[in-house]
């Protein structure tokens, strides 16, 4: 084992239940070749891996090997609603593809025809998960999610608390592109931050952004990947299969966020 995986192994030996792992794979529509060279890694290793697809953003060079995949390997790919456009609609601040600058309206008609594509696309095939560009909305968003049929919101682990209704949360709390920038450092920031949060963060969610990922950083993924489908501790899954309710909880924290 690379000895950049230590802080993630070590955590995983110590771990007294089963960690649970998603992988959600931001902007799929974007980037065909590298996405496509992601979904070769995680087919190879087995690992499940969720993609956020922007809907106006697919099209007809993407959309069949994202069906094909879906069809032949169902356990191992999962696609979900990534926003409508992925465009920034606020004028200063934080970028917001749903923020408050976003009448209700406006909101609910880009909600709704990026649902209508998705499911036009993918059928059933395609979960009734919301992923916010730039993982932020509003709480207009999620009242509209509701109405639309959604059951699962996934964001950042660090998103400002909304009221969910019959939504459930998945957040991500592992930014793979943030933090192999972090101080230069690359994976050994990765793993401790992986380390870091294993014990207060169930299910463990970590975002990638294909676009932004070279060869280097997929070599340093397939190591991560080949970890977690060998240690018996790890249990990695797509988020359609995630049931917060039959994991167990953490007995303790093993480090701090």
């Amino acid at each position: 084992m690379n000895a950049w995986l230590n802080p993630v192994a070590e955590c995983l030996h110590q771990a007294p239940t089963p960690i649970t792992f998603f992988f959600r794979d931001d902007d799929a529509g974007w980037s065909d070749r590298r996405l496509v060279s992601l979904l070769f890694l995680f087919e190879d290793q087995g690992v499940p891996i969720d993609l956020a697809a922007i809907p106006n953003a697919l099209d007809q060079s993407l959309v069949p090997e994202l069906q094909r995949r879906l069809s032949s390997m169902p356990e191992i790919i999962g696609v979900h609603q990534h926003g409508w456009t992925h465009r920034d609609h606020e004028s200063r601040g934080r970028k917001h593809e749903f923020g408050p600058s976003r009448s209700s309206t406006d909101q609910f008609a880009d909600l709704q025809a990026g649902r209508a594509r998705v499911e036009a696309l993918f059928g059933s095939a395609a979960d009734a998960i919301f992923t916010p560009p730039w993982n932020r909305c509003t709480q207009e968003t999620v009242n509209h999610l509701e109405a639309l049929g959604f059951d699962t919101l996934s964001r950042d682990v660090s998103g400002a608390p909304l009221q969910l209704g019959g939504l459930r949360e998945l957040a991500v709390g592992v930014d793979w592109c943030r933090y192999w920038e972090k101080a230069d450092r690359g994976p050994s920031v990765i793993a401790q931050r992986i380390a870091d949060i294993s014990g207060n963060e169930q299910p463990l969610g970590i975002m990638l952004h294909h676009a932004e990922m070279d060869t280097t950083q997929r070599k340093y993924l397939c190591d991560l990947l080949r970890l977690l489908q060998a240690h018996p501790n790890a249990d990695c899954r797509l988020m359609r299969d995630i049931d917060e309710s039959t994991l167990p909880r953490p007995s303790g924290k093993r480090g701090a966020t």
